[in-house]
């Protein structure tokens, strides 16, 4: 597994070759990881729909520019935090959960740390299940690993129990469901439609006539970003943005 994490949390301890003059690098009790869908920083930054982003995380001085997703669908990204590589997973499929190769919570465990990921909408702890209202498994890569114990695998609100008792793991990984984690608004989605029946009380209708598609690079995005992999419906007011120069 690359040594990436172990350079991001200095919880770790890793040798970092640092220079002669620089300073050692903290020693954090805890590091909390909050994980949102694809967004480019420009459709966050002075947005009224990420209000505690704007108001309290952003002057605090936590931005997190220079980083991109490798894939698309986004179930490998989140193999790859814990990984290190997607392991061959290019899909959403639930699949099943038989990967047992070097993780970043293995390595905090051999280094006598603790680990667990909190995830919106998880029925209960240690939960396999492929979705549950809002909550998909496709968002958590604790489920991918037979190895990884259940116990790091928590609803969350186990995080707000621990953060309120002083218990919290060494690393957290916090994982909004699909409506809160800024995914839900290209599809319209909000917490009216909790619980609902998909087929029934949510219904997907064939259209019967065909709409404009536009085409543009996609956003957000470094690697590939001349690619032209993003469609969508022209004018359509959930797409998320609307690039300035559009193809039809």
């Amino acid at each position: 597994m690359s040594t990436i994490w172990s350079r991001i949390f200095g919880v770790l301890g890793a040798a970092t070759c640092l220079g002669a003059n620089a300073a050692p690098l903290p020693h954090y009790d805890h590091v909390v990881v909050v994980i949102m869908s694809v967004r480019s920083p420009g459709s966050i930054y002075g947005s009224a729909s990420a209000p505690y982003i704007n108001g309290v995380l952003l002057p605090a001085g936590a931005r997190f520019t220079a980083a991109s997703t490798l894939f698309a669908p986004q179930q490998p990204n989140y193999i790859v935090l814990l990984a290190g590589d997607n392991l061959n997973v290019v899909d959403d499929a639930c699949h099943t959960p038989d990967a047992t190769t070097d993780t970043l919570p293995r390595q905090l465990v051999t280094a006598a740390l603790t680990f667990a990921q909190f995830s919106e909408g998880l029925p209960a702890p240690g939960d396999t299940s492929c979705s549950s209202g809002f909550y998909t498994r496709s968002h958590n890569a604790v489920t991918y690993f037979s190895d990884l114990p259940a116990s790091m695998n928590q609803p969350y609100s186990a995080f707000a129990d621990a953060l309120a008792n002083d218990a919290l793991p060494t690393v957290s990984f916090v994982v909004p469901n699909i409506c809160h984690d800024m995914l839900g608004q290209a599809f319209g989605i909000d917490m009216s439609l909790n619980g609902k029946r998909l087929g029934r009380e949510i219904k997907i209708k064939e259209r019967r006539f065909a709409p404009e598609i536009s085409v543009s690079p996609r956003i957000g995005i470094t690697r590939a970003a001349e690619l032209e992999w993003r469609f969508y419906e022209t004018g359509n007011p959930f797409v998320s943005i609307h690039p300035k120069r559009l193809r039809p």
